[in-house]
């Protein structure tokens, strides 16, 4: 009978090799694993209990001496003498101009501008055109170039371990 529609070995008949050595391979990636997430959990937890609280302390203490500073400046200036202002002399009155004839209304038609728009239509807003900078991503191209070999070498291993198995 062919066992390959069988689920699994029958009773009494031990595992072949090959399921051992694949549950062995299994195991250890899955201890990596979890050695991995163990070790980034620390890492959280160091940044949360040391590096957080020290340079929240860094900030305030920069934040006290900005205020420090700011006062002192501030006192310095309001202690210092003002001098009077000297009284400005008035101007002497002018002649006002007479009011001009208003011109009289005509019949011929008046254009607008050519740049002007007509009341109630949309303005037209620039679009950006990309610019000749790259826009600021947080990885950068070192790191993205790191990133792009790491994932290489990641999917190489897998191959290379599925087929040695």
């Amino acid at each position: 009978m062919d066992d390959r529609s069988s689920f699994g070995p029958e009773l009494g008949e031990q595992p072949v090799e090959e399921e051992q050595g694949r549950n062995r391979v299994f195991f250890i990636i899955a201890i990596g694993m979890v050695g991995l997430i163990l070790i980034g959990l620390l890492a959280v937890v160091y940044y949360f209990i040391y590096e957080k609280p020290r340079r929240d302390e860094q900030r305030a203490a920069q934040a006290t001496q900005v205020v420090a500073e700011a006062t002192a400046i501030a006192r310095e200036t309001a202690l210092a003498p003002t001098d009077t202002p000297l009284p400005t002399p008035t101007p002497v009155p002018t002649n006002t101009p007479l009011p001009t004839p208003t011109p009289r209304v005509t019949n011929t038609p008046v254009l607008p501008p050519a740049g002007t728009l007509e009341p109630g239509a949309p303005t037209p807003t620039r679009t950006p055109i990309g610019g000749s900078q790259i826009p600021a991503t947080g990885i950068g191209g070192l790191g993205a170039v790191l990133a792009a070999v790491g994932l290489v070498a990641v999917i190489l291993i897998a191959r290379k371990l599925r087929l040695t198995t």
